[in-house]
Order: structure tokens, then C-alpha cells, then sequence
């Protein structure tokens, strides 16, 4: 009975590592992407971009629970695709969304 637990907790801390590699990686890969406003986009002479892809957060809420939030008012308005700067028309949502069955076909495959 000791060794089934045994294995079980160590498969619960290998669903864990991978959880928080995926997790931390879709952070790193949100930063990466975030539009950044120039002066050119926004009109705004002097204007230093950068406070939308500097906002993004990640916090572990539990065993298995994370959460990665941007607090920028905007944030959602980015998030569905609202940029000038943005290609191809869609938001980030669908962009992440298409980032993560990529990456988790190749971990089925």
C-alpha cells in the first residue's frame, strides 16, 4: 500500500512540475507577443510603450490551479483583438489559443 502511494505521489509532483512549466511558459509567451505602443500608434509625441506587456502576472492559486491575470484597463480590449497593432485580426485569446493545441499536440503525439 506504501509503494502505490509512493507512486501516486510522484506522479501527482511530475502533473505538478509539468502544469507549472506549461503555465510559466505561456506567461514568458504572453510577454513575448504583447503589443507595445509607440508614438506612432498612439499619436502621442515622446510616448514610451511597454506598461501592457510589463502587467502580465502569474500566481499559483492551489495544487493544480494557476492563474495568470494583466490588471492594464485595456487588457481586455487586446486580449479579443482591438489593436492596430495586432495581425491578421485576431486577439490574443485566439493566438494563445492556437500557441497551446500546437504545443499540445506535439506532448499527445
Amino acid at each position: 500500500m506504501d509503494t502505490l502511494m509512493d507512486d501516486f505521489r510522484s506522479i501527482e509532483r511530475q502533473m505538478e512540475s509539468a502544469l507549472r512549466r506549461t503555465v510559466l511558459k505561456l506567461h514568458s509567451d504572453l510577454i513575448r507577443v504583447a503589443p507595445v505602443g509607440t508614438p506612432e500608434s498612439t499619436g502621442i509625441k515622446g510616448y514610451v510603450g511597454g506598461s501592457f506587456k510589463r502587467a502580465w502576472r502569474v500566481k499559483k492559486l492551489s495544487m493544480m490551479k494557476w492563474r495568470i491575470t494583466n490588471n492594464m484597463e485595456y487588457a481586455s480590449f487586446l486580449w479579443r483583438g482591438h489593436s492596430k497593432k495586432w495581425n491578421g485580426g485576431d486577439g490574443m485569446l485566439e493566438k494563445a489559443n492556437r500557441n497551446l493545441d500546437r504545443k499540445y499536440d506535439r506532448i499527445r503525439a
